[in-house]
C-alpha cells in the first residue's frame, strides 16, 4: 500500500517561521513601538514577543497572526506582522512544496520613522532572516522564489505594506 499525504505538522509552521524571527529585537521594536524612533526604545523580552502573538478572537493588542488579512475595518494606529499558508502543492507521495505567506501592515500614519520607511525596514529583516534560513522541524530551508514578486499594498484606506512568499519543502517523514 502506498504512502498518502498527510500534512500532519502543517498546524505549527506559521509558529515555527515566527520562532525563526524572534531573535531579531530591531524587527520587533519596529513592529511593537509605535513612535518615530522605535530602534532607540528598550528591546522586548521573550514574554513580551510572545505575548504580541493573536491567540483569541479578540485581537486588541495583537501584533503577531498566523493567518492572512482579511481587510477588516481597522482603524487603530498599529503595525502586523501576518504569517500564512497560501499554497501547498503536492510533488510525490509524501513531499509537497509550501508557499509561507507574509503580509506586513502599517497604518500610513506609522510608515515613516527616523531610520527610513517602517515597512520596507520590517521586510528587509524578515528577508534577511528567512531567505536561505528558516529550517524547521516541519518546513525545510525558505526561500523568496525567483518567480514570485515582493510587492507593496493598500489595505483599505488606512495600511500599507508588504506581501511575501517564501518557498519551502514538507514532508509527512520530515524535512527533505
Amino acid at each position: 500500500m502506498g504512502r498518502f499525504l498527510k500534512f500532519e505538522n502543517i498546524d505549527t509552521i506559521p509558529r515555527q517561521v515566527f520562532d525563526a524571527l524572534i531573535n531579531d529585537d530591531d524587527l520587533f521594536k519596529l513592529v511593537f513601538y509605535d513612535e518615530f524612533e522605535p530602534l532607540t526604545f528598550p528591546t522586548l523580552t521573550l514574554e513580551e514577543k510572545i505575548a504580541l502573538i493573536n491567540t483569541r478572537a479578540e485581537q486588541v493588542g495583537s501584533r503577531i497572526f498566523f493567518s492572512c488579512y482579511t481587510d477588516n475595518v481597522e482603524d487603530d494606529e498599529h503595525t502586523q506582522i501576518r504569517i500564512s499558508i497560501s499554497e501547498i502543492i503536492p510533488e510525490k507521495d509524501n513531499l509537497s512544496t509550501v508557499f509561507i505567506r507574509v503580509d506586513i501592515i502599517c497604518h500610513n500614519n506609522l510608515v515613516l520613522i527616523k531610520d527610513g520607511n517602517r515597512d520596507r525596514l520590517i521586510m528587509q529583516k524578515i528577508v534577511s532572516n528567512l531567505n536561505g534560513n528558516g529550517d524547521t522541524d516541519s518546513v525545510s530551508q525558505l526561500q523568496l522564489p525567483l518567480n514570485r514578486s515582493i510587492v507593496n499594498f493598500n489595505y483599505n484606506k488606512n495600511f500599507q505594506g508588504y506581501r511575501l512568499h517564501f518557498r519551502g519543502r514538507i514532508s509527512d517523514k520530515g524535512v527533505n
